[in-house]
């Protein structure tokens, strides 16, 4: 059943809000929208509406129907073809493109928004990177507006989120936002020492306190940003002192990628070797150890002796 307000998107076409919940999706990518497109359900793949009846094929309904069967709470699957599909048609009518942003902006109701942003972060276009910053950054707004926003950004993985996603990690104090926030971060490569510097100093302002959810994302995202001796050693000290082991592991699993000195390697080794430690942290450390291609006599023999752990382990029954 259709309630609230039917907005008119492109020529003609209205989409109304349902009342249904909608489930969040995963984040997107060129190479998740490839997939989603050849794996997942065909445009002409159909489906069963609320009371059981084969619903039209995807490339036959409208987009006011593709939306209500996406706010309707379809599997994750079905949910991945029917945003990829409403986003193709956005991103070729930018008159409806206008209009999915201005109901985007407005809308409160957070089953809905979160429909929107499925949809949105699929979108290629400079506009909807804008207005989505413009929300996740707005302070008056809800923090399910900006959340929904922060989806987006998420979704689109580009260098341009980059100054509203740092806006948010670096002042937001609610923990959910600052999550989004850090999930929202676009991939490091390619990005300046100044982008760097300012990200890193967000992270480990996270790092230290707060949720363990929070910690451990930051931590991720700190191995992906590390570039300096700083957040070296805020990973480093992750390891040794946070006391929830999601978030130790996190923090090895960041120094996969970074550059180790001597004293990070000690640290590494010395989580390895430590059998009352958790697993996860265990060999995430273990990993990090062997990322260096040459190591000295003593910390080959620790990275030997784990692996032989692990082997042992494996071939127990």
């Amino acid at each position: 059943m259709v309630v609230g307000v039917v907005v008119t998107f492109g020529a003609g076409v209205a989409i109304g809000r349902l009342s249904a919940p909608v489930q969040p999706a995963v984040r997107s990518s060129a190479t998740t929208r490839q997939t989603a497109v050849t794996h997942g359900p065909s445009a002409h793949a159909c489906a069963t509406d609320s009371h059981g009846t084969p619903a039209a094929p995807l490339a036959e309904r409208d987009d006011a129907q593709l939306f209500a069967a996406l706010r309707a709470g379809p599997t994750p699957r079905d949910a991945v073809a029917i945003s990829e599909a409403l986003a193709q048609r956005l991103e070729k009518d930018h008159a409806s493109l206008a209009a999915f942003l201005d109901r985007f902006s407005r809308e409160r109701d957070p089953g809905t928004l979160w429909a929107l942003a499925q949809v949105l972060a699929l979108v290629d276009h400079p506009s909807v990177r804008s207005i989505a910053g413009t929300i996740a950054t707005d302070t008056s707004r809800s923090r399910e507006s900006r959340a929904a926003a922060l989806r987006v950004l998420e979704g689109h993985n580009l260098p341009d989120v980059l100054p509203a996603v740092r806006t948010v990690l670096a002042t937001e104090p609610d923990p959910e936002l600052q999550l989004r926030a850090i999930h929202a971060l676009p991939d490091a490569r390619g990005m300046t020492w100044s982008d760097a510097a300012g990200v890193t100093a967000a992270l480990i302002a996270r790092s230290g306190a707060g949720e363990p959810d929070v910690r451990r994302a930051a931590m991720l995202a700190l191995g992906d940003w590390c570039h300096d001796e700083g957040s070296r050693l805020v990973l480093v000290r992750s390891i040794r002192a946070d006391p929830s082991p999601a978030v130790r592991a996190a923090a090895a699993f960041g120094l996969i990628f970074a550059s180790k000195d001597s004293a990070t390697l000690q640290a590494l080794a010395s989580a390895v070797q430590a059998r009352d430690e958790d697993w996860t942290v265990r060999e995430n450390a273990w990993r990090a150890l062997g990322a260096e291609r040459v190591l000295p006599d003593d910390l080959a023999r620790v990275y030997a002796d784990f692996s032989a752990e692990r082997t042992r382990l494996r071939r127990t029954p």
